[in-house]
Formats: structure tokens, sequence, C-alpha cells
């Protein structure tokens, strides 16, 4: 048969799934040009009898953590977000901490939740928590949100903050002050299209797509006569799927899945290459076999008939890897890996994806 170079399918446009969450953020805002001092009075219009020229304290930094509070069932793929603030509060006129007084947070569209009671702690900052829904297999994004730390006791008024929130950050970059924190206009979403982001959709509310990718295969191969001449070859496939995104600078970020169940299809071809490029293939797996992550990862045992053992030529494995009962929508991964020459096909072995100058006529064998 005739043998075409079979690349594997790499998206490179933003794609995503679309997951049901809460309304987008109220009370949201774009960042632009820093202030000078945040802290700095201004008339305030919008917050009724919360006046900020009237605040006698100044706040700090604003800080925070998040953690994964809930994955979509069947799959390890993020849903919501707890996000853990702080921010550090003195008396203006003093410069000292402000030490056990009571504060609100307000301006979030969801439940806020003030440690220590409400008050302020030991070291003068005022520490609180948020809910975040979100879809974890979208494309990072800074989101501005914006809120009031309001003072009840001795001390009134109160401050506005300016956050950034990038919950698909697992580390320190989840939290940023905007108000004092210089944050690359592209990097950031605009007010209007913050609930698009959220749920994974283009700019327009459309769904985007997402691909599953595999760059991890690791192949055990042992020969079982089976009575035949050629008989069975026993595989141990394992491989770690993931989900193509990207980061802030729209560089790939895959999200690795930890749990679910696959389809897989997997053919070893022998490809003879030269002018007429022919292959053949030697073995294949049934139809639809099905495969469930274990530790993290896909592992499965798969008898394949031999058909024939090759005596020249380089060996590939072809695979199609896709979830079963797709909820999320992710697209099937087609894959080509290098095994060497024809007397690679047992043993222990990486797979490999082919180099680009094997890429350079898609098509199918």
């Amino acid at each position: 048969m005739k043998c075409f170079n079979m690349k594997m399918v790499r998206p490179i446009s933003n794609l995503a799934l679309t997951l049901g969450l809460a309304s987008s953020l109220s009370a949201c805002m774009k960042p632009g040009a820093r202030s000078n001092d945040p802290n700095a009075n201004f008339a305030n219009g919008t917050t009724g009898d919360i006046n900020q020229p009237a605040a006698t304290f100044f706040t700090g930094d604003v800080t925070g953590t998040s953690a994964v509070s809930k994955k979509l069932e069947g799959f390890s793929v993020p849903t919501e977000k707890i996000f853990n603030f702080k921010t550090c509060v003195k008396d203006k006129r003093t410069q000292e901490a402000v030490r056990g007084h009571k504060f609100s947070v307000n301006g979030a569209p969801g439940e806020v939740v003030v440690a220590n009671n409400g008050r302020s702690d030991e070291s003068g900052c005022v520490n609180w928590s948020e809910r975040l829904a979100y879809n974890g297999a979208a494309d990072s994004k800074y989101l501005p949100i914006k809120r009031f730390l309001v003072a009840d006791g001795m001390h009134t008024g109160s401050r506005e903050l300016g956050i950034c929130l990038n919950p698909w950050d697992g580390g320190s970059e989840a939290v940023k002050d905007c108000l004092r924190n210089s944050i690359p206009e592209e990097h950031v979403a605009k007010v209007a299209e913050i609930g698009n982001y959220l749920k994974g959709q283009s700019k327009s509310g459309e769904a985007l797509e997402r691909h599953l990718w595999i760059n991890d295969l690791r192949l055990n191969s042992t020969h079982n006569p089976g009575g035949g001449d050629t008989g069975f070859i026993d595989f141990s496939v394992m491989m770690g799927p993931q989900i193509l995104r990207h980061d802030l600078r729209g560089e790939e970020s895959p999200l690795r899945l930890t749990d679910g169940i696959f389809a897989v299809q997997l053919w070893v071809i022998a490809r003879t290459g030269g002018q007429n490029n022919e292959c053949h293939i030697l073995a294949k797996t049934s139809q639809g076999a099905e495969m469930k992550m274990v530790a993290g990862q896909l592992v499965n045992e798969a008898k394949m008939r031999v058909k024939y053992l090759s005596t020249y030529g380089q060996l590939e494995l072809v695979g199609v890897v896709q979830p079963k009962e797709n909820t999320l929508n992710i697209k099937a991964y087609h894959g080509v890996w290098m095994l060497g020459d024809h007397s690679s096909l047992l043993g222990m072995k990486f797979g490999f994806p082919r180099p680009p100058s094997y890429e350079s006529n898609p098509g199918s064998f």
C-alpha cells in the first residue's frame, strides 16, 4: 500500500470547552494607568455613604493565594477555586498597624468570609476569602475586579482595592494588586469579556474547542507466539493525556488530566521509505478499546495479532485517543510515534513524535 506522511493534530488556535458557572463578576474594573498613591483621597459617587476621602486608614499591597475547590466529575478539570486575600491596614495619622478592628469587604457578587470574626489580626492585616467558578481548561487571563475595604468602629471610611485574578495560575501569580503593580494590557481581560473567559468562550460567546495532547507515551512489547508463526504481541501502553491550553504569553501550558476513561486504538506499521515510501500494518488493537487512568496515567494491556514480521524499514505506532462519554467536547488526539527500525518491535521504549521533516505531506496511511 502507498504510505503518506501522517502528522499529529496540534491545534494552534485558542480552543475551549463549555462548563456551567455563576454569572459574570459584578463591580469589575479595567486597570488603567497606575496611581502614584493608591491611598490618595478621591471622590467616589458610586458607593453611597462609603466615603473614600473620609477614610482614616491606609491599606497595603493586596496579596493572595488560591486552591481548587471543585472539579468536573469524571475528569480532573477544575471548575471552582477559593481565593484567600490579604491586605494590611495602618492608621492614617500615626502610621501604626490597626489591630483587632472590624472591617468588611464590599463589592463581591457572592459571599465574602472575613477571617478573625471580621477583624484585622495581630499584624493589622485583614484576611478574607471568596469563591470563583471558572473553566479550568480555558486559556489564562488576568480578570480585574474591584472591592472596597470598609471600616466599622473607631476608624471610618473605605479604601478601594483593585485586584487582578488569574485562576488558571496555581502559583504566586494568581493574585496581583492592579493599583500597585503594572500588568501588560494584553494579559488583562476587558470587563465586558470576563464572563466569557470564565466560561471558556470566545469574545462573541461561542464555545471554543479543546484538543487532547499526549507527549509521554511509553510502550513495552513482548512476543507471544500463541501457536502460530507470528502469533500475538502483548503491549503494555502508558501515557499521560493533557488538554492543550495557553498561558498569558500565548505559549502552550497543557492541563494534565488525572482521571477519566478513554477510547484508544493503536496500529503498528512498518515504513519502507525510499521512493515508493510504502508502509505495512503489522498489528492493531481492536476498535474502541477502553483505557482507564490509574495514578494519573492511562494504562492498558493490549494484545495485537501480528500479521507478519518485518525484516526492514522503520516502525511507527499510530494512535487515536479520545475521552469516553465526552461531556467536555474534547477533540480526539491523533498521534504518530517513532519506534525505531524493524528490530525494535519488542522491548521497552519511549515513543517520540515524528520530526518536522516527516510532516511535510500530511495524510493517512
